[in-house]
């Protein structure tokens, strides 16, 4: 199983794999290893609701809210109010008005990362997913919002990961997003294996299978 380093601090990682290549899964299970070594991460939602993917875990028998409770684990929905949705109002939840409602975004971000460093010296923000937004967007917009909130979340000591479908993007878009990037984690199947590699960490330089 791929863990990151404990040591990772003041990183962009960029987490870029092809559709039905295991990416909910690998990102569920590297989400989980942080969140049972106390490593609080805030999930910014753009395809689904935190209820929908809590709901689509307890199924999995894996509880969710207990790391809520523990003020480990918090989200951004960027999808409810977009799609009409009116779930109810939580402490763990911060609720924008859609995936390009950028200044709310940022704003909630500022938030969490406050409520965090009380308690904690490093945090986690994974934004799932930027192919998401540019569906909505263009790189142009969102090139000048990734900036302002790489230096926010790397200034008060934590990391932030983006993720990327291949193949819904050009080579210019793709070059744009990797040019933030210190790490970069690429997962593929091969003849039904997981593979990853990486760059900008000293771990899988080659493809390698890897098992969740």
């Amino acid at each position: 199983m791929f863990i990151l380093p404990d040591d990772i601090k003041k990183k962009v990682i960029v987490l870029e794999s092809p559709p039905l290549s295991g990416k909910k899964e690998f990102i569920v299970k590297c989400v989980l290893s942080n969140l049972k070594k106390s490593k609080p991460i805030a999930i910014v939602l753009t395809d689904g609701s935190p209820e929908q993917l809590k709901e689509e875990m307890n199924s999995k028998k894996i509880e969710l809210v207990q790391f809520e409770k523990k003020g480990l684990l918090m989200f951004v929905d960027c999808y409810s109010k977009h799609m009409g949705l009116k779930p109810p109002e939580s402490q763990y939840i911060k609720r924008v008005s859609s995936p390009l409602a950028l200044n709310e975004i940022s704003i909630a971000l500022t938030e969490i990362k406050e409520f965090f460093l009380k308690k904690y010296d490093t945090f986690y923000v994974l934004l799932h997913s930027l192919s998401s937004m540019l569906m909505y967007s263009n790189i142009s917009t969102i090139s000048r919002f990734i900036p302002p909130l790489i230096s926010k979340i790397k200034d008060s000591g934590g990391n932030i990961v983006f993720t990327v479908e291949q193949g819904m993007h050009d080579s210019n878009t793709i070059a744009t997003i990797e040019h933030f990037a210190d790490i970069i984690i690429a997962l593929k199947i091969d003849e039904e294996k997981m593979m990853i590699k990486t760059r900008g960490l000293d771990l899988y330089k080659d493809w390698t299978e890897i098992k969740l």
